[in-house]
Order: C-alpha cells, then sequence, then structure tokens
C-alpha cells in the first residue's frame, strides 16, 4: 500500500532517509494506524488465530517499552477519500481475479501438497538406503522413485490443461532420467505462485500452474538426489504458505473481529479511536496527531503517511529482536535535489493509493522529471511526454495533492480528545501494564478462548 517502490527508491538514491534501528529505541510515544496491523494479523501465519497474532504485536510494543495509541478506521462508515475509492475498484476488480485464479487452480494446488509428501518420504528412504553397509537400495524404494516422478508427471499434465494453452515445454540440458534418456521436456524449475498472481491481468486468462522440473531430481549420473528432493520439498512449502496467505488476504475483516480487537485493546489498557465522525483515514489522522506534538513517531506500513506526516515514520516492523525502520523524508530530500512538495508531485506520477498515476513511470523516471521540467504542471504540459506515458483517467492532480497533504485547519472532535486524555494517562501509568498484561485474569481468559478453533472470544459484560 502506498507510494509504490518508495522504500527501495530511497535505499538506493536516498539512503540518509531511511536508519534501521531496535523497537526498543523507538521514542515511547507512537501513534499507529490499527488497520494496516489488523490486516496483517488476519493475513499472518505466524498462529491460525488473528487475535493471538495481534496480541502478539501488541505484547511487542509494550515489551519494547512503548505507549502506543491506535487508530482505527470506521467499522461501518465510509469514511476513505472518493479518488481512494475509485482506486479500490479498480484494485477489487484485480483481486477478484486473481481469486478466480486461485480456485481454479486449487485442485492442482492440494496435488502439490500430497507430492510434497511423497518426496519427503522418498528422500527419507532415499537416505536410508545410501546409509546401508552394502548400499544396495531396497526394490520398495526404487517404487517409491518410480512411483513418485509418475506422480509428479501426472500432475504436470494437469497443471498444463489448467494454462488453457500449450505450452512449448523445453527439454532440460544436462539431466538424464535412470536409463540415459533425457527426461521429458518440463518447464524450468517450480514457478512462484505469488509471481503467477502478480501476473494476472485482463488481457492474458490463462492459467498459470507451476510445473514441477523432473530432471533436475536426478544427479548427472542418473541417480536419483536426495538433496535436490528435500530442496523441491521446501519449494513447495513456501509456494503453498505464499498461496495461503494470498488467499487469507482476500478476505475482508469482519466486524465481529474488529469488534474483537477493540476488546483486546481494551483488556490491555491500551487506548484507541475510531473514525466515526471525520471525513478522514486512519494514516492521515495519525500524522495529525504526530504534527500536532500528541505522538513523536508514525507506526504505519502506507508510505502514503510519509507525505502527510512531518515526524519520521517506523515501518517494517516484526518482532522485538528484528530492527524496524525509521523514515525520514527530510533527511532524504536534499540527496534527491526536491523539495517535498515536489517530491509529493513525483509521487503522484508513480501512483498511490489515490490514482494508478502515470504510465510507465516509476519514482525514478518521476524523480527526473521533477529535477527536468521542476512542476508538475509543466511535466503534463509536455504534449510528446503525455503521449508516451498518459496519465490515469482519475488524474485529478489538485484532488490528489490535497489528499497527501496534513490539514492545517483540523478541529478535533470530542471523543478523539477524550481518548487523548486517556493516552496521556496511558503514558503515566504504563509500566503497571508492562510488567505482565497477562495479570488480568478477564485478559487471560479472553487469549485463551481466542486460541480455540471454533470458539468465539467473549464480550465485555457476558
Amino acid at each position: 500500500m502506498g507510494i509504490r517502490g518508495l522504500i527501495p527508491y530511497l535505499a538506493r538514491h536516498a539512503p540518509a532517509a531511511l536508519t534501521p534501528v531496535s523497537l526498543n529505541r523507538v521514542p515511547a510515544r507512537v501513534v499507529v494506524d490499527g488497520n494496516i496491523y489488523m490486516m496483517r494479523a488476519h493475513c499472518s501465519h505466524q498462529t491460525p488465530f488473528p487475535l493471538l497474532n495481534f496480541y502478539a504485536f501488541l505484547r511487542t510494543l509494550v515489551d519494547c517499552g512503548l505507549a502506543p495509541f491506535f487508530v482505527f478506521d470506521s467499522i461501518g462508515a465510509n469514511t476513505r477519500h472518493a479518488l481512494k475509492d475509485a482506486e479500490l475498484v479498480r484494485r477489487r476488480v484485480d483481486r477478484d481475479r486473481r481469486r478466480d485464479l486461485l480456485q481454479r487452480s486449487d485442485a492442482a494446488h492440494r496435488e502439490l501438497r500430497a507430492i510434497q509428501q511423497a518426496l519427503l518420504s522418498t528422500a527419507a528412504a532415499v537416505a536410508a538406503a545410501d546409509g546401508a553397509a552394502d548400499g544396495a537400495v531396497d526394490k520398495a524404494v526404487v517404487d517409491a522413485r518410480h512411483q513418485m516422478i509418475r506422480r509428479i508427471r501426472e500432475y504436470n499434465k494437469t497443471a498444463e490443461s489448467l494454462k488453457g494453452r500449450k505450452l512449448p515445454r523445453p527439454t532440460p540440458s544436462g539431466a538424464a532420467k535412470p536409463g540415459g534418456t533425457p527426461a521429458e521436456g518440463v518447464s524450468a524449475d517450480l514457478v512462484s505462485v505469488d509471481a503467477v498472481l502478480a501476473t494476472a491481468n485482463a488481457a492474458e486468462e490463462a492459467l498459470e500452474t507451476p510445473s514441477l522440473d523432473v530432471a533436475k531430481l536426478y544427479n548427472a549420473d542418473g541417480t536419483l538426489s536426495n538433496a535436490a528432493l528435500v530442496r523441491l520439498a521446501d519449494t513447495i512449502e513456501r509456494e503453498a504458505k505464499a498461496l495461503a496467505q494470498r488467499e487469507r488476504a482476500s478476505r475482508a475483516l469482519t466486524p465481529k473481529y474488529q469488534a474483537d480487537i477493540r476488546m483486546l485493546l481494551d483488556l490491555m489498557d491500551i487506548p484507541y479511536y475510531t473514525i466515526d465522525q471525520i471525513a478522514m483515514e486512519a494514516e492521515a489522522l495519525c500524522a495529525v496527531l504526530a504534527n500536532s506534538h500528541q505522538a513523536d513517531r508514525v507506526m504505519t506500513e502506507d508510505t502514503d503517511a510519509l507525505l502527510l506526516s512531518e515526524v519520521p515514520v517506523i515501518t517494517k516492523v516484526n518482532h522485538a529482536k528484528a530492527p524496524v525502520l525509521e523514515i525520514n523524508l527530510d533527511r532524504g530530500l536534499p540527496a534527491l535535489g526536491l523539495t517535498r512538495p515536489q517530491f509529493r508531485d513525483a509521487c503522484i506520477m508513480a501512483g498511490n493509493d489515490f490514482t494508478t498515476g502515470m504510465r510507465g513511470v516509476g519514482l525514478h523516471k518521476a524523480t527526473g522529471f521533477m529535477r527536468r521540467y521542476a512542476s508538475l504542471e509543466n511535466v503534463l504540459a509536455d504534449a510528446a511526454l503525455m503521449r508516451r506515458h498518459p496519465p490515469d483517467a482519475l488524474f485529478d492532480v489538485a484532488a490528489v495533492r490535497k489528499a497527501l497533504a496534513s490539514p492545517t485547519d483540523f478541529q478535533m472532535p470530542r471523543p478523539l480528545t477524550a481518548a487523548l486524555a486517556r493516552y496521556a494517562d496511558a503514558d503515566v501509568q504504563r509500566l503497571l501494564y508492562r510488567r505482565d498484561p497477562l495479570s488480568n485474569p478477564d485478559l487471560r481468559q479472553f487469549i485463551h478462548d481466542a486460541a480455540q478453533p471454533d470458539a468465539t472470544p467473549p464480550r465485555r459484560g457476558e
């Protein structure tokens, strides 16, 4: 989410803007874009229970000495900017198409998992046979090898039929199957499922189901490679996890899950605010609060916040032992030779949550255009350039600029003022709940119920 390719671009061209820092060295007062991390907990494979994933994230913050204040988008009402709604509609169409691809390839990927089990079993049998004193290979091991190869080839036929078209399948060189004959032509290595889904587009609906390279399972002398079996099994496991994560990410957050997250914050005495009276998104309100000195840092994975926030932004938050990334845009702009408004215009050309931008333009080209033309209006006035890089149909420069600018006349609603007052109290008393949050029996019961596959966490007062 956010500005396309921003962090890799800054790492290459303005490294001074990026600072890896330990989470326990981050200033205590942090305002957090709650929706981002709520969605990440929903999609994470850390545990199969999203509430426990979010609880682990909260414990990471609390154990590192932070006093977080969470901001959430409204559960019912739509407080998004109209331009972002249009961009989300476009993304929803792409997501629906990817979901269709997932459903069409479901049977093939179930077969992938079955092949993985066969690979692991065969690898173990081969390893045991190799360790035998006489070096002889048991007939059952030989049969398992050939059965596995037949199964892979049957899977490849299924994968090819799902593609909806006949693709050339070149024979890999430098490998042979037992008997010296080159293996039947198969695709080169295991194609990434994630990359396949990312390349889906309206013009090409054919399903790119990954195929397995049988030839690479053999050594140069024609014997089956135990190490290759294990590597291929590991690859299939990674592909299956990526596929499952994609599938979970395609499901929307339910109101019940969002309400349970807020109850968890209440039980841990962590203050939060849900936007319901203002037309603003969570990351924008986080930036407003930080700019008004209510917090020292903004924590989000949405890079749009960098253009809104005047304080450094904390991102790439995983777990306590891994350093997070602190992004200070003001430190990196001198290396780019741009002012903050010029960099914002470059991000508009490259694309963000409010516009797709200009066709064929990334941040590298966009910043080059800004250094050459000095303003976005001058870029748009170049007719030849516009023919090569036509802008998005919804490319409303004034509206996107306003959406990416922090408001100067913001009036805090009363519930937000009350939540911030509670935040000030929590900042003073935070050590009380940091010592052992699970000393609260209600929280212990909530966590226990959240870990039950079919259980529903209790509501307060029940």
